[in-house]
């Protein structure tokens, strides 16, 4: 919220209804949710159908999970040791057990890291998975629109802004 009041110029925020201002605010509380799942939370977005009717990229979360493992299979030494502090042989990660070994977590980590604005946006329309789902807009009253305008709002921030045009365009 403080990067938030940096950014955003006097004369901008003169020009924000409440609303605008509610927007924003769930929107930057749930930007970071993502990075919050559980073992269960992990394992749905992985593997269950998607809960969600938006892919802003068209790839399911098991294509993305799979994409990424192959990307880390090509790592070399030094970018383990970045990214995981050691280097993990990863041929296949099984994130189907539980609980999950240390290697695992960083691994999971790590892609939680990467992709938490669009788990953000798809939580804003959608619900948090866990053991338990959690929609987190459920009884707020707002509609769909509503939903995904704080969605995309969370997501903007993952991603550049040229690649936001279209959604804008589509949504408003």
């Amino acid at each position: 919220l403080d990067n938030a009041d940096r950014l955003i110029p006097d004369d901008t925020f003169e020009r924000l209804t409440p609303r605008d201002m509610a927007f924003l605010v769930a929107a930057v509380i749930i930007h970071d949710i993502g990075l919050f799942l559980d073992a269960d939370g992990v394992k749905k977005l992985v593997f269950d159908a998607p809960r969600s009717d938006i892919y802003y990229d068209g790839e399911s979360w098991r294509i993305i999970w799979s994409k990424y493992i192959d990307e880390i299979n090509r790592y070399s030494w030094e970018e383990m040791y970045t990214y995981f502090g050691e280097p993990i042989s990863v041929r296949e990660v099984c994130i189907e057990g539980n609980p999950f070994p240390d290697a695992t977590k960083r691994i999971i980590g790590e892609f939680l890291r990467r992709y938490h604005h669009r788990i953000a946006a798809e939580v804003a329309f959608g619900a948090l998975p866990g053991s338990e789902d959690v929609d987190l807009f459920g009884n707020t009253g707002l509609s769909v629109k509503d939903r995904r305008l704080i969605g995309f709002l969370a997501w903007s921030h993952g991603v550049a802004i040229r690649d936001t045009v279209d959604y804008v365009k589509m949504w408003l």
